[in-house]
């Protein structure tokens, strides 16, 4: 699970990375008492956002369950209750973050 984990954590932050983060220099600008009014500021749109949240989501699922297999060594089918657990908290995540 943990690819998964980090995956969900990084697909979270995804939303403060790429449209508050940009806001950084006219903001610590205003903080001291200048005109940041100059400064860049760079804003991702929100669907691109959403990409790549369910682009990180999607990808880190599918990591996850390589990995459990190659830890368990065990026949797919013998897996597939713990893929089914993955996969509902995969649905609760992607709800969570992504919000569809």
């Amino acid at each position: 699970y943990l690819p998964f984990v980090l995956g969900a954590n990084m697909a979270h932050y995804w939303q403060l990375g790429l449209s508050e983060a940009g806001r950084v220099l006219p903001v610590t600008a205003a903080t001291f008492g200048w005109n940041g009014a100059m400064l860049p500021i760079a804003v991702a749109h929100p669907a691109v956002i959403s990409f790549l949240q369910a682009i990180t989501l999607i990808g880190t699922f599918w990591l996850s369950v390589f990995v459990t297999q190659k830890i368990a060594r065990l026949p797919l089918v013998k897996m597939l209750p713990q893929h089914g657990a993955l996969a509902v908290i995969g649905m609760g995540m992607w709800w969570t973050i992504v919000g569809w």
